[in-house]
């Protein structure tokens, strides 16, 4: 897949591919559970939705990508939490 070993190497960001992606979104829910950040059901949910390839949660990360904040994308992952589980209470 040269296109996105280009990608990769271009912009030289370390989440811009779906593989890498794979490799750090678990590692990143599971450290913020493991600190209380988030809550496990709140684990569950970001876990179910980036194997879902959800497009929120990818433009969060993509966000990432381009400013490094990482307060900034742990609020943004609480927030789809939240408004994951609402979604779910109203169906």
């Amino acid at each position: 897949d040269d296109d996105s070993e280009e990608d990769t190497n271009k912009n030289g960001q370390t989440m811009s591919t779906r593989e890498a992606r794979e490799q750090i979104v678990p590692i990143l829910v599971s450290e913020l559970e493991k600190e209380s950040l988030i809550s496990s059901s709140d684990s569950k949910t970001l876990s179910d939705l980036f194997a879902a390839d959800n497009a929120v949660l990818n433009a969060a990360l993509d966000v990432y990508d381009l400013d490094g904040d990482m307060a900034e994308l742990v609020d943004t992952l609480k927030r789809i939490c939240s408004l994951s589980t609402e979604m779910l209470r109203d169906q």
